[in-house]
């Protein structure tokens, strides 16, 4: 049985690296489990040095559940997953398209994978496949510890609220013609709760990102202000882990408890990433708090 022999701390109040876990063709029941109580434990998983493949990449994601279908009119969708590369076949680096560098500018956005779905995402895996010399960092903050160290005036605004999140509106941000690559009945404007409830520790969780359109209660104005304020207090550095990434990392993270965005890299370096996104399931309105 492939076992966790160990784990280090990535940040003083979340992330680990799992040390041991290397990744097979199969994920067994017991393996999964370990898997599962390591990401509630920790919110955000990393594997160094894999030897990754698609189909181990799926076998790993599916140890957390049923993966999402991957969006019309993304590359990269055999066996559910999402390859973003700028390297072309032959191995030259591509020119990056005025959509290709609008997505890039969307997701370097603090956001949680999925929230504009219905039933937004429980977790992502992404892995490396090639990876520049300098750049491309992703970062992290926990949401659970942000609510902890959140003023109660702040709690206080947010309980008992919902929010609207439409990937359109968070696109349009960037520019409008990106917006127009969404497709409105494939992906309505959906209702989630902003603080949700971390069931095996109790522990409340702000859910808020990018793509949150709108406070219900709430005027536009009113509304921005306060996610401009909720999304400033947990950007704030003590809270952020930032991955340098390596050749075989595969990150794993749970998109309920977390909030990541992408930073910039030489547009002429060559770059790789591949994403599963494991689907959720249907949360309550109700206040979490």
């Amino acid at each position: 049985m492939n076992q966790i022999r160990d784990v280090r701390p990535l940040h003083r109040s979340f992330g680990a690296e799992l040390l041991g876990y290397t990744l097979g063709d199969q994920v067994d029941t017991s393996e999964a489990a370990a898997l599962r109580a390591a990401l509630d434990r920790y919110s955000l998983l990393l594997l160094r040095d894999q030897d990754v493949t698609d189909e181990r990449q799926v076998a790993l994601a599916r140890a957390f559940g049923e993966l999402e279908p991957v969006r019309s009119g993304l590359a990269g969708t055999a066996a559910r997953l999402i390859v973003l590369s700028n390297v072309a076949p032959d191995g030259r680096v591509v020119p990056e398209s005025a959509t290709a560098a609008m997505n890039n500018a969307a997701n370097r956005q603090w956001h949680s994978d999925s929230s504009f779905r219905e039933v937004s995402a429980l977790a992502s895996v992404l892995s490396a496949r090639r990876i520049p010399d300098e750049g491309g960092e992703t970062d992290f903050v926990s949401t659970r510890v942000v609510w902890r160290e959140m003023p109660e005036s702040l709690r206080a605004r947010v309980r008992g609220r919902v929010a609207v999140h439409d990937l359109r509106f968070s696109r349009a941000r960037v520019d409008p013609a990106l917006a127009s690559t969404v497709d409105p009945l494939e992906l309505p404007p959906v209702r989630q709760a902003m603080v949700r409830r971390h069931e095996p520790s109790g522990e409340p969780g702000l859910f808020i990102g990018s793509h949150v359109s709108g406070i219900e209660g709430m005027d536009d104005v009113e509304a921005r202000a306060l996610l401009d304020a909720l999304t400033e207090f947990a950007g704030r550095p003590e809270f952020v882990y930032s991955h340098t990434w390596r050749p075989g990392d595969v990150l794993i993270w749970d998109n309920r408890f977390t909030l990541h965005r992408g930073r910039p890299f030489p547009a002429d370096a060559p770059r790789t990433i591949v994403r599963a996104t494991v689907a959720g399931e249907r949360s309550s309105l109700r206040e979490a708090v």
